[in-house]
């Protein structure tokens, strides 16, 4: 039997976790015109630069439709680029601008002040032990249950 209410299901406060994370860094990144959603596809350019829409959506699981707004978004403001793909003409990749290589230090700075202000009062061991775990349920999470349909 379950005693865990509704309210205390580990899944439950995982949620409430990221929603009033991404709040916080929503209200953060605003200052510099930008959303959460945004800043994922920044920070994954960062890293990869010259991504598909496909890849960007896939690396940050989003939906196609979503991605395609956030990135027509990012490419008004000049954030973005898009070139045609060497080899699929039916695709385009995407590349930041310098106006956004100048703006993701600002950027990150956000997204470190939103974890620090969330993560205040615990100590650097528990904290590596709380991403330790969080790793440990989002692969479990992640695998598909053999029990399900």
């Amino acid at each position: 039997m379950h005693t865990n209410t509704g309210r205390e299901l580990p899944g439950h406060l995982v949620a409430l976790c990221g929603r009033a994370m991404a709040k916080d860094l929503n209200q953060r990144l605003a200052t510099l015109g930008l959303s959460v959603g945004q800043w994922g596809a920044l920070f994954s350019l960062s890293q990869n630069d010259g991504m598909t829409q496909t890849q960007l959506a896939d690396a940050l699981s989003v939906e196609q439709p979503s991605m395609a707004s956030t990135l027509k978004r990012l490419e008004a403001d000049g954030l973005i680029r898009r070139k045609p793909h060497l080899t699929d003409r039916r695709s385009s990749t995407i590349h930041l601008t310098a106006r956004a290589r100048k703006q993701l230090p600002s950027i990150v700075e956000q997204v470190h002040a939103t974890n620090s202000h969330a993560l205040k009062g615990l100590t650097r061991a528990e904290i590596g032990e709380f991403k330790r775990l969080l790793r440990v349920v989002i692969s479990n999470a992640s695998d598909p249950d053999p029990l399900l349909p």
